[in-house]
């Protein structure tokens, strides 16, 4: 193969590739900015995942436990046990949750083992252990359902 043809292929595959990050670079700039950042909602917030409401309404940390206090709500069909849709995630990955739910002394009682009825609303607790380490990064408690996720910021 002669230089000039290499020269030639190689100015083809520059512009190929000049053309395919200039594309990329408008379709960026014309994307909302839901589709670009992570959106997290604060403590209180109420967001409707998947059929449900969901509501981080305080979180409290006890030695060796983190306890999310969340209310939900159901207009449509019986929802199960909305405790499995709730998980805590830190920079330093995702917190384990307590194999035990006493439930809080403020009288919510453990989300697991309850049932979201039909138009119905609970209010529990979710317990969970993280370490020291993951205690000291950014925590983002998350409820998932039906493919559906909403996001808090813990801090």
């Amino acid at each position: 193969m002669s230089t000039r043809r290499l020269i030639t292929l190689a100015l083809l595959c520059g512009l190929a590739i000049l053309l395919a990050g200039g594309t990329w670079l408008f379709l960026a700039g014309r994307a909302d900015d839901d589709q670009v950042v992570a959106s997290f909602l604060p403590i209180g917030a109420t967001a409707s995942v998947g059929g449900v409401a969901a509501t981080l309404v305080a979180t409290r940390q006890a030695p060796d436990a983190l306890v999310l206090e969340v209310d939900m709500s159901s207009d449509g069909p019986a929802a199960g046990d909305p405790g499995k849709g709730w998980a805590v995630i830190s920079s330093r990955g995702l917190v384990p949750r307590a194999e035990l739910q006493d439930g809080d002394t403020t009288g919510s009682p453990a989300c697991a083992g309850q049932d979201l009825a039909a138009a119905g609303s609970l209010r529990c607790t979710v317990t969970f252990q993280p370490t020291a380490e993951q205690l000291a990064s950014d925590i983002v408690a998350v409820f998932g359902r039906g493919g559906e996720r909403a996001s808090w910021s813990l801090g």
